[in-house]
Parts: C-alpha cells; sequence; structure tokens
C-alpha cells in the first residue's frame, strides 16, 4: 500500500524535529588506528590521534604500552596483513588512569576537527554514545576492503554503540567512564565519542574518554559429577540438572572466572590533554595531509 499525502508530511515533519544524525563522521573515523605492540606475536589494540595547538598526538590505553620504553617502537596497521613501524615517545599517565600519549615522528592521519571535551559538558547519562576499535586482533585483510574508501591508506575501525550510564568516582581515585555496552578484546584505547545534546541540530562529536576494558563479573565455575547413591536433589536446580544430563549434576567448584559484565570502562580525555600540556611535542599538522 502506497502511503497517503499525511503519513509523508508527518514522516517529513519527525525527521525536522527529531535529527537523526547518528552516523560516525569522518572526522571520528579516520583517526582511528589499529596498533600492535611487541611484534608478530604481540598485543593488538587501539589508538587515536588528536590535535592540540596544531600539533598531532596519538593517545591509546596505558597497559596497551606497559612494556615500552619512553622511547621506543610500534606498529600501525595499514594495508591488508601488512604492518609500518614507527618510532614514538611515550608517556603514559602515573596514575591508575589508563591513558598514555604517544608522540609520532610525523602526521599519522587527517585533521579533521574533532574536539577532546575535560568536563563531560553536553553528555548526559542515558544516551547514545560510541567506542571504536578493533576487536579480536582483528585480521586486516578481513576489513582492508573498506581501506582505500573510507579511511585512506588504513583499515576501516569497528564501530559500536552503547548507553552512557555516567562517570563513577572513587575517593582517591581517577574517575571511571561508564558505558552499558559490549566490549571486546582489541578496543583498549579506542575513542569513546558523543554528540551535545544540549546542540541537537549539531552532528559534531566530541571525545568523552578512552576505552580501557570491561568491567569483570565473576561467576561461578561448575563441574559434570555424578549424582551420589541417594542424594538429594530436592534443592537443586532443576536447570543444572538438565544441562549437566541424565545421572548427573553440575556441582560448584568453588572457584570462579571473570566475565564479560556487559560494562565499558573508559578513562575521561582531561588526562590525556593533561600529559599533552607537560609535554607539548607532537609533530605539526596540516591540512594537505
Amino acid at each position: 500500500m502506497r502511503p497517503t499525502w499525511i503519513t509523508v508530511i508527518a514522516l517529513a515533519f519527525i525527521s525536522i524535529v527529531i535529527p537523526t544524525h547518528a552516523q560516525i563522521t569522518t572526522n571520528v573515523f579516520r583517526r582511528v588506528l589499529e596498533i600492535r605492540v611487541g611484534g608478530r606475536t604481540g598485543i593488538t589494540g587501539t589508538a587515536f590521534t588528536l590535535d592540540v595547538d596544531g600539533k598531532e598526538y596519538l593517545i591509546t590505553a596505558k597497559h596497551m604500552v606497559a612494556k615500552l620504553k619512553h622511547q621506543d617502537a610500534i606498529e600501525i596497521g595499514v594495508k591488508a596483513d601488512q604492518w609500518e613501524s614507527i618510532g614514538v615517545t611515550v608517556y603514559p599517565c602515573e596514575s591508575d588512569t589508563d591513558i598514555a600519549v604517544l608522540i609520532p615522528p610525523r602526521q599519522l592521519t587527517v585533521n579533521f576537527p574533532l574536539e577532546p571535551i575535560s568536563d563531560s559538558a553536553g553528555a548526559f547519562a542515558g544516551q547514545d554514545m560510541y567506542f571504536l576499535g578493533f576487536p579480536w586482533g582483528a585480521s586486516l585483510a578481513a576489513i582492508s576492503v573498506y581501506a582505500n574508501h573510507l579511511n585512506g591508506e588504513y583499515p576501516m575501525a569497528i564501530i559500536k554503540k552503547g548507553v552512557y550510564s555516567g562517570t563513577f568516582e572513587e575517593k582517591d581515585k581517577p574517575p571511571v567512564i561508564l558505558l552499558d555496552g559490549y566490549n571486546n578484546h582489541g578496543f583498549s584505547g579506542g575513542p569513546i565519542v558523543y554528540r551535545d545534546l544540549r546542540r541537537p541540530n549539531e552532528i559534531v562529536f566530541y571525545v568523552l574518554g578512552v576505552v580501557s576494558g570491561f568491567v569483570p563479573e565473576l561467576s561461578p565455575v561448575f563441574k559434570s559429577d555424578p549424582l551420589k547413591p541417594g542424594e538429594d536433589t530436592s534443592t537443586v536446580e532443576s536447570w543444572r540438572l538438565k544441562l549437566a544430563g541424565p545421572g548427573k549434576i553440575l556441582r560448584d567448584t568453588g572457584r570462579v572466572v571473570p566475565l564479560n559484565s556487559g560494562v565499558v570502562k573508559g578513562s575521561p580525555i582531561k588526562y590525556a590533554l593533561d600529559l599533552i600540556s607537560k609535554h607539548p611535542d607532537g609533530p605539526a599538522v596540516t591540512a594537505d595531509f
């Protein structure tokens, strides 16, 4: 059935009154890079660039570069299954904040405007936020099909969305950004970005923080074990018996394993800005990159 004119006008009105600008814009995803630390057998994760006072800096999670010296080398993923080694100067946060600033030898990405917000202005609990990265040590070959179209010579990061749950602050500890979203290994070091809800008609994204990991949830470990003669099963949950199979029970081993709770942890970008103000040594950026 074809829509009536009333339906068409109503949809047009909704699209004007309630903007649907939710797509991650070029100024975000063209700054996100896959990095590898420790060579072919090393760990892979995510980093992104920020410009401060006309200079470029590479931001990542501190635990990604924990084994690096002050001046060392990392690898950046480029075209399918290729990595480029670059020397960097490493400035990790001295506190428990999981952020490190890397000084690259040259400009690495476009300098499209992407503003870090140090005071969470315009961020409200319950709003959608996005985080970008390269999970599971993602094969560059699998995503390089996007490289020539969207992110220059670099592979395209995977984009995820979560709900901003708030920023948790504990006495004598740095604040932690919490998102209701599922984080996978490899997103560490990626940006958390959001739109300022005070400006509903603006499509610009801002950087709120850096992905650190996820909040673990301890889950008991069970093992399948035969039922003992005369064992009372009246207090055993029926699902546990069904999972174990006929004549068996799932017994609690007394051990626990950390599982992903579905809550993403991040560190406020303010700490990266503080490091940059102490070490303003990034390479100059140019729009002709």
